[in-house]
């Protein structure tokens, strides 16, 4: 499977972070809140709020959409949370910080492939929208496996294949025309900008994802398709010490 190296992918965010929420907004056509709302209704909540000591990862924060989602539900429901944002990118990090200046966030910069972390660190593992610039992914899905305490739970949010025919041919055009156009707006440099075609179009199909969450350690593994598989939401839990 093809994967985009991280220099790459390392410049083409330092490119965008200046205007990366609009450009969210712009390729998804606003959608990508709504994605993102679903995604942290349906985390398993109610393992999560029996921990006493509930730590949380979100891994390629971008701009911290997840943990300030994640602190709002937290907080509604009267939880009590330790937040790791994370970050491979500086710029990003730098523009997550400045967004959310006063957030009592643990803010690192961090390689999803080489965790700095110590085994069994969190209760949840949350990436969005991140895992298919995490190569090699084989390698991302372990780091997030040795890093969740024993009972953790894996939880990613990220583009995916639509199996239906008609909605496969709309999304290849959006792929194909929309984002490239969108890509040399907004990032500059065009010919960069086609890996974000590539890594969605080369990301793993659901089921072969599961499977790979599976070989690396996770069980209790699953999925399920949003927006007819415009997206999904994969996760799986670390059952061994």
């Amino acid at each position: 499977m093809k994967q985009h190296t991280s220099p790459t992918i390392q410049h083409v965010f330092t490119d965008v972070a200046p205007v990366y929420d609009a450009m969210n907004d712009w390729m998804s056509l606003g959608f990508h809140h709504t994605w993102k709302d679903v995604f942290v209704q349906q985390l398993p909540w109610d393992i999560l709020k029996k921990k006493q000591d509930l730590h949380i990862l979100d891994m390629a924060t971008g701009t911290g959409d997840i943990p300030d989602r994640l602190e709002r539900y937290l907080r509604c429901h009267h939880i009590q949370a330790a937040i790791t944002v994370s970050d491979h990118n500086e710029d990003m990090l730098a523009k997550g910080k400045q967004k959310h200046p006063d957030k009592p966030w643990t803010w690192r910069l961090e390689d999803a492939t080489a965790l700095s972390f110590k085994d069994s660190s969190f209760d949840l593992y949350t990436v969005s929208f991140g895992l298919r610039n995490m190569p090699p992914l084989d390698k991302a899905l372990s780091e997030a496996y040795r890093v969740l305490k024993k009972g953790g739970v894996y939880y990613v949010l990220e583009f995916s294949h639509p199996p239906s025919a008609c909605l496969h041919g709309l999304y290849a055009l959006y792929t194909h025309l929309w984002l490239p156009a969108l890509g040399a707006f907004y990032a500059k440099k065009p010919q960069a900008y086609d890996y974000l075609i590539q890594s969605i179009k080369n990301f793993p199909k659901a089921p072969l994802l599961e499977s790979m969450m599976k070989y690396a350690g996770f069980h209790n593994t699953g999925f399920t398709l949003v927006w007819g598989g415009i997206v999904a939401i994969h996760w799986g839990q670390k059952v061994d010490c």
